[in-house]
This record gives C-alpha cells, structure tokens and sequence, in this order.
C-alpha cells in the first residue's frame, strides 16, 4: 500500500516527467491495437487516424475488411503513454518499498545478533573473575592464569569485532531507507531513473511491457458522442476506460475517465498530450 502523501507526490512527478520523451512521435498502439473483426494490426492513414489494415488496403488480395471504425493516433497513444508511466511508476515503488522492507528485516536481524553478542561479553567478565577466583584458592599457577586470561581475551576481541560489523552493517541499511518518509522525491526520481530520456523505441518498449491490449468503440453519452478506450494491463484482468469527446468545429477536444464527480460529471484525465 502506498501512502496518501506519495501518491500526491507520485502525480504531481507524473505532471512534470517524460517531456524529453514525447518530442519524438511514432506509433506506441503497434502490437497492442487490434481489429476487433479480423484480428489484423492497425495502421496509420493519412488523416491521422489508426484503422485496420485489411480495411485500408486490399491486404495480400484478401477480401477487405468490414471494420472501418478509426481512432485518433494523438488521443489514443497520449493514453497508453500515460498509462505506460503509472503503470512503470507503479512497478519501480513497489520494487523500491520491498527493497526497503527487505533492509529493515536485515536491521533487526543483526540487532538480534548484537543483543547476543552483548550478552556474550558479560560473560566475558564472568570467566576473567573464574579465572581469579582460581588463582587465588590456588588451582592454577600464575602460567595457567595468563594462557587462560590470553584466551578469554581474545574471545572478548572477538565478540567486540562482531558487534563493530554490526553497528557498521545496521547504519550502512539505516541509510538506504533514510529516504522514507521526508525524503520521497530522491526515491521517485532513482526510481525513472533513465526512463526521461527514452526515445520512441523506449517509449514503445514500455508500453508492451505494462499494456496487454487496447480496444476502443463510438459511444454515445449524455447526448454526446464519445471514443470508449479500454486499456488491459497485465498486472489487471479489469481494463481502465477513458472517454475522447472531438469537436473539430469547436476547435475542442477532452479526455476523461469513467470516474464521475458527486454532479456525475466526468472527470478529465490529467495527462499529456504526446504532440
């Protein structure tokens, strides 16, 4: 579970990353855009639009394609770029919050040892004084005494050198996670380390790593037509689904998820479009 304050920081990192990325535009719906009817790739016309291929063309002299339906390439690779990055976003604070996890269960285990070792050392003065006790009642020479007192000393060295990798071990962790809680921005930044700088090989890359398929139909909502795309992850049997309203003549389009607010409006996707 990410906590409430990281997930405002994670959206707002969302806002502002990715910029290099979105300056060169190719086709990030290749190998996730499928025809609903033939089940052929979709490609790029002229107009700017995805369509089947088999529709667009007499493909290899087979009959063409009934599926004319076509989807804005702008609108459709914006969303599976924003869903690319929260789904990676997702992925690398998982992986960065286990990491953490993984430090603190090795911090108590070593503070387990150090307990036992700092008993241990008590136990040290306890056969130095056996040792004395000895000497004294005369059981042992004063030979016997140094060989014995030599032999516990060195057992002391021993368990002093344990408890010094220790605490040298524990503070090496303790620093690792120091970054949780007030510290989150180092995090979310070592975690799309690289990612800023990706090209449309990179960029598309991500997408078939997060995005199993793509679908879209025409919709009609409140009275208004609307572009329905389905979004399925791997990480998901359930898709996320936006709403793309175009108004050419208005000059105005909108992006918005299937969330509504308390008026049952629908709320605007914040993302970016790509170009």
């Amino acid at each position: 579970i990410i906590p409430s304050d990281l997930y405002r920081k994670v959206q707002e990192k969302k806002r502002t990353m990715y910029k290099d990325a979105t300056k060169t535009h190719n086709y990030l719906a290749a190998g996730v855009l499928k025809c609903p009817v033939c089940g052929s790739s979709f490609v790029a016309n002229s107009t700017g639009q995805y369509v089947c291929v088999k529709h667009a063309n007499n493909y290899k002299g087979e009959a063409q394609c009934e599926h004319k339906r076509t989807v804005n390439i702008r609108y459709l690779d914006s969303i599976l770029w924003a869903e690319a990055k929260d789904l990676e976003m997702r992925y690398r604070l998982q992986d960065a919050f286990a990491y953490n996890e993984r430090c603190r269960q090795q911090i108590e285990i070593l503070q387990q040892k150090m307990e036992a070792s700092k008993t241990d050392l008590q136990g040290i003065k306890v056969k130095l004084s056996r040792i004395a006790e000895a000497y004294i009642d005369g059981l042992i020479d004063k030979k016997q005494r140094g060989t014995k007192v030599q032999n516990v000393k060195k057992e002391e060295q021993e368990i002093m050198d344990d408890i010094s990798t220790y605490t040298t071990e524990i503070q090496r962790l303790t620093d690792l996670i120091s970054t949780e809680p007030q510290d989150y921005n180092d995090l979310l930044n070592k975690s799309i380390d690289g990612i800023t700088d990706a090209n449309y090989k990179g960029m598309h890359d991500l997408v078939l790593r997060h995005i199993r398929s793509v679908k879209f139909e025409r919709v009609k909502l409140m009275d208004t037509l609307f572009t329905r795309v389905d979004i399925y992850s791997y990480i998901s049997q359930d898709c996320k689904t936006y709403y793309v309203r175009q108004r050419p003549k208005q000059g105005t389009d909108m992006i918005y998820l299937d969330l509504t607010d308390k008026d049952g409006n629908y709320l605007p996707a914040d993302l970016e479009l790509i170009r």
